[in-house]
């Protein structure tokens, strides 16, 4: 994925994943640490009460909550050094690439993070029985697709 296409706040979305994952002694970078990094307050905070965070707000899914469910679930690895750039597990590609779809397809230039909470979701509407994890356990049936994409529009109209 060319993240030429990333804005700065994804960009630090995908900087805070790696930092989770580095934090829990994992050797890659999870769909569950993409999560914690979208939810962070940092990047909210700096987002400043960006689409991500409206839509989240409109859809009463609220951030810390999420966040504490899948810090419970996820179990850290053994401590160890980890590599310098952790590698994407194949959910994670697989939400970046759903994030630029979802971009092109409101015709947008840039993935940014109204793109990645529609990629997760899409993801977790899209996952087979067997490729369930601790994100779908947290998320699943929180919203859907449609009723994200609707708030995404409707939150950028109102900017």
């Amino acid at each position: 994925m060319d993240q030429r296409f990333f804005t700065d706040e994804v960009k630090q979305v995908m900087r805070l994943a790696y930092t989770e994952a580095e934090s829990l002694y994992h050797e890659y970078v999870c769909l569950e640490h993409i999560i914690l990094a979208l939810l962070s307050g940092r990047i909210l905070e700096i987002e400043r009460l960006g689409v991500a965070h409206e839509v989240l707000g409109a859809m009463g899914i609220i951030s810390k909550n999420i966040s504490l469910k899948i810090r419970k679930l996820l179990i850290p690895g053994p401590a160890m050094i980890t590599p310098a750039v952790a590698p994407l597990t194949q959910q994670s590609k697989k939400v970046l690439r759903f994030a630029e779809e979802e971009m092109r397809g409101l015709k947008d230039t840039h993935i940014g993070t109204e793109h990645l909470l529609l990629g997760i979701i899409r993801l977790i509407e899209d996952e087979k029985e067997q490729e369930r994890g601790i994100a779908h356990v947290v998320l699943s049936g929180l919203a859907t697709i449609n009723r994200a994409r609707e708030e995404v529009i409707k939150a950028r109209a109102q900017r």
